[in-house]
């Protein structure tokens, strides 16, 4: 017997149906399983990318509410089933608040937390109107028509684009997951064709299988990568200091390659990187030295739970950084 949640997402094709269309995080690694899961299980190949800032509370209540209308973004199962199977659009909303330790509004934030805890604790307390500074807001809004021609790229953006207009008074511009990378922080997400199997080959398969996994961003990665090309060719440098600093020498070039985030796609740049800079350490120094060039421990990325319920209302959303500000004023 299913229970009734489970219930809940079922259709009468026993199709599994998500309602949950809003998600809210604080946290980049929820944020990026959740950019993730549009379109691995929500099959949402066309997205918008908006960099958004408010002046207040009051500002980003109304702006949530208006996408929410206008997107219908809290439907139900059902109805969220009905208007796919209509040939119309449903959406998906992933709000990620750029609330780090080293930006200007949440230090102002946490000062205010730290030093007026009476004063940010109070329900008239406005969040978002308490610094010099804006913060920084990445709102991801996903598009899914259930479509093979739209799943396969196959209809020109802008024809997606015109036609969506059409439907939608101020609807955003998409664009096609696969053309243009969804990018956050160091990391960007991309579809990886997979080595060809025996069950291609027994399908018949023209094409190998992909999926979709985050990987280090261009950028970050050579920066990384001249980072380890030059220390190999500064250990001659090295050689004749104490054990204690040969010892040292490779550690904070490892422990920025072991604290990237452990998605399939890192692991297996990190990896390789690691394997390439070894052999090249090698080579010119010989394999007296690579016991200095250590193993490496990579971390795998555990399904994350969100503290904050789907579907949210946008003062919860609110109240929910401000519970993260008062958290890391606990733990300083």
């Amino acid at each position: 017997m299913l229970n009734s949640k489970k219930k809940d997402k079922l259709s009468q094709n026993g199709l599994l149906l998500d309602a949950k269309m809003i998600y809210f995080s604080n946290f980049a690694k929820l944020a990026m399983q959740k950019l993730q899961d549009a379109i691995v299980r929500s099959n949402c190949v066309l997205f918008a990318e908006i960099d958004m800032q408010f002046h207040d509370n009051e500002e980003f209540i109304k702006f949530v509410e208006k996408w929410t209308e206008r997107y219908q973004l809290t439907l139900s199962p059902k109805e969220r089933f009905k208007q796919k199977k209509k040939g119309h659009p449903t959406f998906d909303l992933i709000i990620k608040p750029n609330l780090v330790g080293d930006d200007d509004f949440t230090k102002d934030l946490i000062e205010i937390a730290k030093n007026h805890p009476e004063q940010f604790a109070h329900s008239d307390f406005d969040f978002l109107n308490n610094s010099q500074s804006y913060l920084a807001m990445k709102f991801y809004l996903f598009c899914n028509i259930d479509s093979p021609q739209i799943y396969d790229g196959l209809i020109p953006i802008d024809q997606v684009n015109t036609t969506l207009k059409q439907y939608i008074d101020g609807v955003e511009k998409f664009s096609y997951v696969f053309d243009a990378p969804i990018q956050l922080g160091n990391y960007e997400l991309v579809r990886l064709t997979q080595k060809r199997s025996v069950k291609d080959d027994l399908e018949g398969r023209e094409k190998n299988a992909s999926d979709w996994t985050w990987r280090i961003g261009s950028e970050s990665y050579s920066r990384v990568q001249k980072q380890g090309e030059v220390l190999i060719n500064r250990w001659n440098q090295c050689i004749e200091k104490s054990e204690e600093e040969k010892q040292a020498y490779f550690e904070k070039h490892l422990k920025i390659l072991e604290s990237y985030y452990g998605f399939r796609g890192v692991r297996k740049q990190v990896g390789t990187l690691w394997a390439k800079e070894r052999k090249v350490f090698k080579a010119k120094y010989g394999e007296k030295y690579l016991p200095y060039y250590r193993p490496l421990k990579l971390s795998y990325v555990q399904r994350l739970k969100s503290g904050l319920e789907a579907n949210a209302e946008p003062l919860e959303m609110i109240d929910h950084m401000k519970t993260a500000i008062k958290n890391t004023v606990q733990k300083r």
